[in-house]
């Protein structure tokens, strides 16, 4: 059979226009067309694409914990149309086991899926036909592997140099602080607090951000995630505290006023914050990272570390999303209320 010049040209500019990406399992990902249609599994992946492109209508299905995190808050009403996407292909709190069945009804161009808690929950999607980007959630290199591949895969590469030069210039000035720092305070941070005591081990990335403003984790003995006794925490008698943003209405009080936790440093010094919420929970990596630094090296020393967090939040949100945060936003994304009682939190951030 004889292939027409034209046949061989409409074949050559579709080569010529494919897209390639490598995801953080080393695979590669080729897509003939422009990604359309995107399904995230990973929580915070959904905030970290819409900053990199500036629109939320390649989102088809989002995580229902990426949703809770945009309700009523500065994200949500930035993007309100992610409110309404399905989030039933995937089961409730840190389940991330999709209905391969449910995603595939969805149509997507690309799925984001978590490429290190285990092959269970990610080969049954590329079994069943689907393009399949893994990303992983260690460390800061991830993250910025993370801005890499959605970058290319929207065309956005221009935002992603200026994105990762915010973090890499942060990154320098915050090491140069902690550098300072001769007394290191114990930070302990709370994955799940309310029915399960569950810490933030070697490896996370909390444990990552707390080595990087100049503090010690006392849980760092273990990797990753894992479950802890009252007993344990009194042991380790933490010098500050960090609530995760999980949870629904937890707050330092919750902490301070626990029969057991009452008398460690944290709690009576009232050392004990809630993690904000911006363009995303600043507990995991995400867009805003470099403000979670900033912010809790702050609350480590700020004799060392001084910076107008205020002013920072509003030059990163124009760059990130081209909007100009409202000091209202500002309240919010920071929990002023949430954290009035906590040590000097007021004065730091007012």
């Amino acid at each position: 059979m004889r292939i027409s010049i034209i046949t061989i040209f409409i074949l050559w500019v579709t080569l010529a226009n494919a897209l390639e990406v490598v995801d953080q399992k080393n695979r590669t990902i080729q897509f003939d067309n422009p990604v359309k249609r995107v399904v995230s599994i990973p929580i915070p992946a959904p905030s970290m694409f819409m900053a990199i492109d500036g629109y939320a209508d390649k989102l088809v299905g989002v995580h229902q914990l990426t949703k809770t995190a945009m309700k009523g808050r500065f994200m949500g009403r930035l993007f309100p149309e992610v409110l309404q996407l399905p989030s039933d292909f995937v089961g409730g709190g840190f389940n991330f086991m999709p209905n391969v069945e449910r995603v595939l009804s969805l149509k997507p161009d690309l799925v984001f899926q978590w490429g290190n808690y285990g092959d269970e929950i990610f080969d049954p999607l590329t079994n069943a036909g689907l393009n399949v980007a893994a990303i992983k959630i260690r460390n800061e290199q991830d993250t910025r592997e993370w801005i890499r591949i959605m970058s290319t895969v929207l065309g956005k590469e221009d935002k992603a140099l200026k994105m990762v030069n915010w973090r890499e210039e942060t990154m320098r000035a915050v090491k140069a602080n902690s550098s300072k720092i001769e007394k290191k305070k114990n930070i302990l941070y709370f994955r799940l607090f309310r029915n399960n005591l569950q810490v933030a081990g070697k490896g996370t990335y909390n444990d990552f951000y707390i080595n990087l403003v100049g503090g010690v984790n006392p849980a760092a003995g273990n990797k990753g995630f894992y479950n802890v006794t009252p007993e344990q925490v009194v042991v380790w008698n933490p010098d500050i505290v960090l609530m995760n943003g999980f949870e629904p209405k937890l707050s330092p009080k919750n902490y301070i006023e626990h029969p057991v936790f009452s008398v460690t440093d944290a709690a009576i010094n009232k050392t004990v914050y809630s993690m904000p919420l911006g363009g995303y929970r600043w507990d995991p990596p995400n867009q805003e990272s470099p403000l979670t630094w900033m912010w809790l090296g702050m609350l480590t020393d700020s004799d060392q570390h001084k910076y107008s967090l205020r002013d920072e939040i509003k030059r990163s949100y124009k760059m990130l999303y081209e909007t100009n945060p409202s000091d209202q936003d500002l309240n919010e994304i920071l929990k002023m209320k949430m954290n009035a009682g906590s040590k000097g939190y007021s004065d730091l951030f007012k």
